[in-house]
């Protein structure tokens, strides 16, 4: 449901989420807790590239990239070719314009009953699209904001993140696959490398 929030001055409506959503299944950290649970925890949360999230955020020194979103590396591209959905990415320059990105990506009603397709509809808070979706899966594995589906031969990450203590104000939703996960931590933490197509 859209709320109208006076202060917001991009916009005049934000989208707004329930405080704890009836997926969110409590079980799932001991259900799936494994190495590889454990390599995307400590990735996304410990080892973040988002330099507002970790003291450890360096692309450069840590990660080995002198320009990873410019060519020849075009890091973008790597992430997406990476995904089981190569436009998988939904983005959103405001709150105000979440809930026209969410109807676009299909996560807006009945979150998360579609989970065979991976899809991120998210607010653009790094000015990067990748960026942002790392700040966003930090964010929702921090706050606990996140379920774990079993699917045939991989695992589906469904995350939310919001915004507020007392109105949770919907910034991001996500379908992610665990196999495009740790692709993307490899791709990341194995160091420049150029694009091809």
């Amino acid at each position: 449901m859209a709320k109208q929030n006076p202060s917001d001055k991009e916009s005049s409506a934000y989208f707004v989420s329930s405080d704890i959503p009836a997926w969110i299944d409590k079980s799932t950290v001991a259900k799936f807790s494994d190495k590889d649970f454990q390599r995307i925890i400590s990735f996304f949360v410990f080892l973040s590239p988002c330099k507002s999230l970790s003291a450890r955020a360096d692309f450069s020194e840590f990660y080995r990239w002198s320009a990873p979103w410019k060519k020849p590396y075009k890091l973008n591209e790597q992430l997406k070719k990476a995904s089981s959905n190569p436009h998988l990415l939904f983005s959103a320059k405001n709150y105000g314009a979440m809930e026209s990105a969410l109807e676009k990506s299909g996560l807006k009603d009945n979150f998360p009953n579609d989970i065979i397709k991976e899809r991120a509809c998210f607010y653009d808070v790094q000015k990067n699209q990748f960026m942002s979706l790392f700040y966003h899966i930090r964010n929702s594995f921090a706050h606990s904001r996140f379920a774990i589906r079993e699917d045939y031969d991989d695992w589906t990450f469904i995350f939310e993140d919001v915004v507020g203590q007392s109105k949770k104000k919907l910034s991001a939703r996500m379908i992610l696959k665990k196999s495009t996960l740790l692709k993307w931590i490899e791709a990341i933490e194995g160091g420049e490398k150029a694009y091809t197509e």
